[in-house]
């Protein structure tokens, strides 16, 4: 039951945050329209930043998952990631260009984002070629050149930045 109620409210907050941005969602609004009291919100999360990072925990992992399965190469992460970029729609580049205002603006959403890419980094293809992870690194070193390109001017056109950066890491070190 404490496990149905705990995604209840991560699934609440996750929605609040949409709505209404991470700054301006308190924890009283995600209490009230949790159906919870604010005590038992307090004795579930700690702090409005643990709720935050545990919406959503695994979505970059599950996305990769979904999209690579679970053994890929490095290689062939930065092909589907190019290949999806290739064809995002309108609506995602509206979404993302909104994430990377999002990510701009609220201090606890860039410590999330940034900590949970560093989590799932261990489980990111290796390959004996490269024992010090040196392509692994230099690609999420290539995604956040990308995003501070963009961090402070994002565009319709930002997710084709991340592409162009993708690419030329691809030839140059794949």
């Amino acid at each position: 039951m404490d496990k149905d109620i705990r995604k209840h409210v991560l699934e609440i907050a996750d929605h609040l945050f949409e709505e209404n941005g991470y700054n301006k969602t308190s924890m009283e609004k995600i209490a009230q329209e949790s159906d919870i009291s604010r005590s038992t919100l307090f004795r579930m999360f700690k702090t409005k930043s643990e709720i935050l990072f545990l919406s959503n925990n695994d979505l970059l992992k599950d996305t990769l998952d979904e999209f690579l399965g679970k053994d890929y190469t490095l290689k062939e992460m930065v092909q589907k990631v190019i290949e999806v970029l290739d064809s995002a729609s309108y609506t995602d580049k509206v979404n993302y260009m909104n994430l990377m205002k999002k990510l701009k603006s609220e201090p606890d959403f860039q410590s999330q984002i940034f900590f949970k890419a560093l989590k799932i980094l261990p489980d990111f293809p290796s390959s004996e070629d490269d024992p010090y992870d040196v392509l692994k690194g230099a690609f999420f070193g290539n995604v956040i050149t990308a995003w501070s390109r963009i961090f402070e001017n994002p565009t319709i056109d930002s997710l084709d930045q991340v592409k162009i950066q993708l690419i030329e890491f691809e030839k140059k070190f794949l």
